[in-house]
């Protein structure tokens, strides 16, 4: 069967490409059409961790049930000090009143008096938030990262810790430079601008195609930001890899008389 349908894309490769770059257009023009967002959801139904956070749920304590993070604050002059405190302070009540769904447990509170380091110069906050989209953490981050951008104290720094306030590039640059090197080694290997193309040009393809249905499918499946990092990566690996198989297997039948 699979000898048939080489054949057959064969005696009509103009029209397989054609066919190849419709499809490409048509599915991210849909795609373009659909929208969508991706949804990164770390929920593991019938697990002991999830059974706990299902109880905390309900009995209340939905700030819990998501994500931490961390407000620290380095005080050259300690952090005991009057205008320090009520800078802080003044920060974690914001965060408490203009972020939802928001718990902050400050270090100046009696539960959370081990959040202040030896020596007294150093001390953060536990920011508890409850489960929400990724638009949602994204969010809540962004308003914390603006907050504390408001401190002002002389001798104070305050830095953020948690993946809610980590700024990523999902412009593919690591892929492309995958496909750079890629590109050198089967140039060295074949000798020939045709060769090295042709499972380049294939992969391309299959990646641009997964990719666009991964924008469809993402409507009706939750999937997880990096969704895509995974599709360039199995495209990239798979694609070359068995478009390599076939053109080496074509070189050797060709030296071989057939």
């Amino acid at each position: 069967m699979l000898q048939r349908l080489a054949r057959t894309m064969y005696r009509r490769r103009r029209r397989v490409v054609i066919v190849w770059i419709a499809v490409l257009i048509g599915t991210f023009a849909i795609a373009n059409a659909a929208g969508g967002a991706f949804h990164t959801n770390f929920k593991l139904p019938g697990s002991e961790s999830q059974a706990a956070f299902d109880l905390l749920k309900r009995s209340g304590f939905r700030e819990r049930t998501g994500v931490q993070a961390q407000i620290v604050f380095d005080a050259k002059q300690g952090v005991d000090d009057s205008a320090v405190r009520a800078a802080v302070e003044r920060l974690f009540q914001r965060v408490g009143r203009e972020v939802t769904r928001v718990g902050v447990v400050s270090p100046y509170s009696p539960e959370g008096a081990r959040q202040i380091g030896h020596g007294g110069h150093i001390a953060y906050a536990e920011v508890n938030l409850a489960d929400r989209s990724q638009e949602g953490y994204k969010h809540a981050g962004d308003q914390i990262e603006a907050l504390a951008g408001r401190v002002h104290v002389s001798g104070v720094h305050v830095a953020l810790g948690s993946d809610i306030f980590a700024h990523t590039n999902p412009g593919g640059a690591s892929e492309a430079v995958g496909v750079l090197a890629a590109m050198a080694i089967l140039l060295v290997a074949f000798g020939s601008l045709l060769a090295m193309g042709l499972p380049i040009m294939t992969a391309l393809f299959g990646i641009g195609t997964g990719a666009a249905l991964v924008l469809i499918v993402r409507n009706v499946v939750d999937m997880p930001d990096f969704t895509m990092a995974a599709v360039a990566m199995v495209g990239i690996g798979v694609g070359i890899d068995y478009a390599l198989f076939i053109v080496t297997r074509y070189r050797e039948a060709l030296r071989a008389g057939l």
